[in-house]
């Protein structure tokens, strides 16, 4: 088996959680933190995040249609919108890494924030500025022509588990804040209610091998502090999808009963219908030192 030296704790001894065969997905005996072995390079995760991540036909990773996914995504960035507001003003300076095709900068355009985003896509950063007129830079989070102290709040949903140096990704993210900036982020929780009861079966763990690290609230609490923030909230948060998207990942399960579960969503009509389903993720508040 691949071994590796806990980026947080230096510890060489580790547990095995998932085994796809190719891919491994292990614990920190000490710390709890998950990484999957053997670690993609930088180049491949280039390759996962072209025009073909948005649109394809497998599970494996990526989305079989994001922008049909478009209303349900809109819900979703409103009720961040809402969340965020709890703690910032609406003219703050935005920037939203990992953007996607931009629903959630869109959003918080709407709502008065104003918003750049950061995605390595260079696909993806074109779609936004052309469709939507959004700034945004061509970049990961490890290179250093990236802005410092420019943005109020920096969001980054569903970002830090695809990162290959999560310290390094913390440390950019508290870089580009203003003194005092907010940083929101989701990420799936290895130690989460879902996470215990799937145990292998977890669907964090299909996301492989898109999902390079596993982080519970103490592991995001660790790398926050070594990252120079404070730690305001870190709290269970869901997403929102439609039924045919349950029935579409619950066939990844068992395809027969998700197809049976697909015949009756649209039985009874309900299958485009939007639904908030409160598990996998957590949502992480820090703050700027």
């Amino acid at each position: 088996m691949h071994k590796f030296k806990c980026s947080l704790c230096e510890n060489d001894k580790q547990k095995i959680v998932y085994d796809s065969g190719r891919f491994k997905v292990v614990r920190c005996l000490s710390c709890g933190l998950g990484l999957l072995l053997p670690q993609p390079s930088e180049k491949s995760l280039d390759n996962f995040y072209s025009r073909d991540y948005f649109k394809k036909d497998s599970d494996s990773f990526g989305y079989k249609n994001y922008i049909q996914m478009e209303r349900s995504l809109n819900n979703e960035a409103e009720r961040k919108i809402s969340f965020i507001k709890k703690f910032s003003k609406r003219s703050s300076t935005l920037l939203d890494v990992g953007a996607g095709l931009g629903n959630f900068a869109v959003c918080a355009s709407y709502n008065g924030f104003k918003v750049e985003i950061l995605d390595r896509s260079k696909w993806a950063v074109g779609y936004v500025k052309k469709n939507f007129n959004i700034e945004g830079y061509v970049s990961t989070l490890y290179e250093s022509k990236l802005p410092e102290a420019k943005f109020d709040i920096v969001t980054a949903w569903d970002v830090i588990e695809h990162l290959t140096n999560p310290l390094l990704g913390f440390k950019t993210l508290n870089m580009l804040l203003k003194r005092s900036g907010f940083l929101f982020l989701t990420t799936p929780n290895i130690d989460s209610i879902d996470s215990k009861i799937l145990g292998k079966r977890w669907y964090g763990f299909k996301k492989i091998p898109e999902h390079v690290v596993y982080f519970s609230p103490s592991t995001i609490r660790l790398f926050a502090k070594r990252a120079g923030f404070e730690v305001l909230e870190i709290k269970n948060w869901g997403f929102v999808r439609n039924w045919q998207f349950m029935a579409d990942k619950l066939k990844i399960y068992n395809a027969r009963l998700g197809g049976l579960f697909e015949k009756q969503l649209k039985f009874i009509g309900i299958q485009n219908k939007d639904v908030y389903f409160p598990f996998i993720d957590m949502m992480v508040v820090l703050k700027k030192r």
